[in-house]
């Protein structure tokens, strides 16, 4: 661990001694007058005009997706708990986002967290 601290400040010592050169060396020799920078040719602007409507349609598409999900989470539905031994029924209005897959609990509309049983199943409905 103490040698890549010590080699790290190494290099940053080596790095700072060797701008301080060269800022001296660039001091010290004379300044040629600067040359006329030559004039490019005007590229065709279809490249960055394809890339920018990639772009746009790109970050238009994943908008739109979480769009949906959020808008599909945010359903509300009713949850049916059916306990298997009695066979009674709850039903519940919750929202689509709050019943996970593989958890016993969920949140319902009221604010009520609901965990059911090991006899108890799930059903959803739209509505």
């Amino acid at each position: 661990m103490l040698t890549k601290i010590l080699f790290t400040v190494l290099i940053i010592i080596g790095a700072i001694i060797y701008v301080r050169i060269r800022a001296r060396n660039r001091a010290l020799a004379p300044m040629a007058p600067p040359l006329p920078r030559p004039v490019a040719p005007e590229r065709p602007r279809l490249a960055y005009y394809l890339a920018l409507g990639l772009l746009v349609i790109l970050l238009s598409g994943a908008g739109y997706y979480l769009f949906q999900m959020w808008f599909d989470a945010s359903r509300i539905i009713t949850v049916r708990v059916i306990n298997s031994n009695t066979g009674s029924v709850a039903s519940y209005q919750v929202y689509k986002g709050d019943v996970a897959a593989g958890k016993s609990t969920f949140l319902t509309i009221d604010g009520k967290t609901v965990t059911l049983a090991a006899v108890e199943r799930l059903e959803m409905g739209g509505e």
